[in-house]
């Protein structure tokens, strides 16, 4: 990963622009699971904390959920 100097201005504003992204107070749309970003914790621009504190919605999950209601599974039997 490329990124720069932990205390130049420009990480510093990336890291201000993802606390504004991940503030608990408005939906992230996401797909697929949060702990996909754990790993990126590493790289100090946002906390394991702030994760968990953000209102993720996967919209993974709701897509599966909608798709099975609009295309439920028919097991067919066949009659020789």
């Amino acid at each position: 990963c490329h990124l720069t100097r932990e205390h130049t201005t420009t990480f510093n504003l990336i890291k201000n622009l993802l606390t504004t992204i991940f503030n608990s107070s408005k939906p992230i749309y996401i797909w697929g699971e949060r702990d996909e970003l754990t790993p990126l914790v590493i790289y100090n621009l946002f906390s394991a904390t702030q994760l968990s504190l953000t209102n993720f919605q996967n919209l993974q999950d709701k897509f599966k959920e909608q798709w099975q209601q609009q295309h439920p599974h028919i097991t067919s039997t066949i009659s020789s």
